[in-house]
């Protein structure tokens, strides 16, 4: 599916803030544009966007040949867009993977996982992992660093 215009304008807000943080970050020759590596191939970052759907609401789907690939990275991160540069979330790949599997998310028809992320003020969790409060990781640039 085609990036949106949303997603065009706020993710390269994103990887300047990233950048800014991590120099060495840029993208693997023949791989997509939002997954970046630093130069040591220690920290790896993919990036994805979805708009806040009711006010309360992104959904991410996750393919487990990706969360596959992401783990050979000691340092690595999914970074959410939630609508805007300015409202993200930078979840560590072992914590999502440790999600997944604890609350036994299952693979949709299309062979990723569906996860519909619930944001409020002071609580984000996946809905299909209730309990698993996210927040610590909204805007938390500097677990990156």
């Amino acid at each position: 599916m085609p990036a949106s215009k949303e997603s065009q304008r706020e993710k390269p807000k994103v990887v300047v803030k990233l950048k800014s943080i991590i120099p060495s970050l840029r993208t693997i020759e023949n791989r997509r544009l939002d997954w970046l590596v630093s130069h040591s191939e220690h920290t790896s970052v993919f990036i994805t966007f979805s708009q806040l759907w009711g006010g309360n609401r992104v959904w991410i789907d996750v393919n487990p040949k990706d969360l596959k690939n992401w783990m050979v990275y000691p340092h690595a991160f999914v970074v959410v867009v939630m609508g805007t540069h300015e409202d993200i979330l930078i979840i560590p790949i072992r914590r999502l993977v440790d999600i997944i599997n604890n609350h036994h998310i299952k693979l949709s028809g299309r062979g990723d996982y569906k996860l519909n992320i619930m944001v409020s003020s002071n609580y984000i969790e996946i809905r299909e992992a209730p309990g698993e409060n996210l927040q610590s990781y909204r805007n938390n640039y500097g677990q990156l660093g």
